[in-house]
């Protein structure tokens, strides 16, 4: 039965090895990306596996494409992510100053009855201020020159470009698309891997990306007789399975690809293929690379909160630490807290939460007459339904949510 219906068992490390041996790597376009996000140590050593894997690369033009669409935005949003953490502390730290300087709530109170010891804090706390705007500014200022401070002298891209020089596949004319587009429609309606989740955030013919590439390293593979790996950290459920924690490629996915080529398919992620590329190169020192590349896995999205977003969020909390006779818990308020602090320093699921998102976060902002009561029972629905694990069934709360705090607001005349 097993000759059968390989594809139901996963990859032993011997069939790894076996693929490893004869296959062709393809990079997907937010691994490519991630590497403007890696401090400059690990950018090196990242680069390193890279060369040593040098004739195993290819590149899909979609993925290129998709890389050059992306690529400013990223540096973007990587130097919006720089500034917002420097938001958050300098948030959390002239927080605290009011707090001590209008000994309001507890356990702040006590410290009215100690001039000295309010102002000694206060001081403190400003040069502290000052320290972390300057460390900041000068981590951000070495990044920059040594990496993206400018367009016309972007050292990844010029690696990039060497790495896969003559390495990427050939354009597809518009009827190839309009038909891969047309047959991508039906597949996505029963749910046929991959890319059908990209249907939830994506608008047509970009949520047809991934089904692009699906089919140029089918073509690929199947004209050269060679092996698949593709190294990807998008981690939806239309390509991979999870069996007791450990993800596999989709079944489905494994089947159809050997089907068409007679050839494997493989995934890992960015850190897997960290890992498993520097035993099979003997390049050591690559724990740090690991652990960043693995932090990047995680926020992996469409979209950055903002710093006027995170200013906003951080005035909202402040309120629910605040505010008097409040019914909710104090282990409430901590998860607040927590909720807005990860809110403004993660990227959100996807597009259609974000501006819904920003919408109720707008609405709130501009009433002039502020319902505490309001808020609180806002803001703990709110952490509710960032708990949910299913996108679909998180944005479908987030619009009751949204429908009720609008009619709440209504009588107040704001809008």
């Amino acid at each position: 039965m097993k000759s059968v219906f390989a594809e139901y068992y996963p990859y032993t490390k011997h069939q790894k090895d076996l693929i490893w041996n004869n296959c062709k790597i393809v990079l997907d376009t937010n691994v490519l990306l991630n590497i403007y996000g890696l401090n400059n140590d690990n950018r090196h050593k990242f680069f390193e596996l890279l060369t040593k894997a040098q004739d195993k690369l290819i590149m899909p033009y979609q993925i290129g494409q998709e890389f050059y669409r992306n690529r400013l935005n990223r540096i973007d949003e990587y130097l919006k992510g720089h500034n917002n953490v420097k938001t958050s502390i300098l948030a959390e730290l002239k927080s605290l100053i009011n707090k001590i300087e209008n000994s309001n709530p507890l356990p702040f109170s006590f410290i009215r009855h100690h001039d000295s010891l309010n102002q000694n804090l206060v001081s403190i706390f400003k040069e502290t201020i000052v320290k972390v705007e300057d460390s900041f500014d000068s981590v951000k200022d070495q990044q920059l020159s040594e990496s993206i401070r400018k367009v016309s002298t972007d050292h990844i891209l010029e690696q990039v470009d060497l790495l896969f020089k003559e390495k990427i596949t050939e354009s597809y004319t518009d009827s190839y698309l309009e038909d891969l587009y047309s047959l991508g429609k039906k597949r996505y309606e029963h749910e046929i891997p991959p890319g059908y989740e990209d249907l939830k955030s994506k608008p047509e013919p970009r949520c047809y990306g991934d089904l692009v590439i699906w089919f140029d390293m089918i073509n690929y593979s199947k004209a050269n007789k060679i092996n698949m790996l593709f190294i990807t950290n998008d981690v939806k459920k239309d390509w991979w399975e999870e069996d007791k924690g450990v993800k596999n490629p989709r079944v489905e996915l494994r089947k159809e690809f050997y089907k068409e080529t007679g050839m494997m398919f493989n995934m890992m992620t960015q850190n897997e293929f960290v890992k498993y590329s520097a035993e099979k190169y003997d390049i050591s020192n690559t724990e740090q690379l690991q652990t960043e590349t693995q932090d990047l896995q995680l926020k992996v999205t469409d979209f950055n909160l903002d710093e006027s977003d995170m200013e906003f969020f951080t005035q909202l909390i402040n309120k629910a630490e605040n505010a008097p006779n409040s019914s909710i818990s104090n282990e409430l308020y901590f998860k607040a807290r927590k909720w807005a602090k990860e809110k403004s320093e993660t990227r959100v699921i996807n597009d259609r939460f974000y501006e819904m998102h920003s919408e109720i976060s707008e609405k709130i902002q501009i009433a002039k007459v502020f319902d505490e009561e309001l808020f609180h029972k806002t803001i703990s629905k709110l952490i509710l339904i960032s708990s949910e694990n299913d996108d679909e069934l998180r944005l479908s709360s987030f619009e009751k949510v949204k429908m009720a705090l609008y009619d709440s607001l209504k009588r107040y005349g704001e809008f």
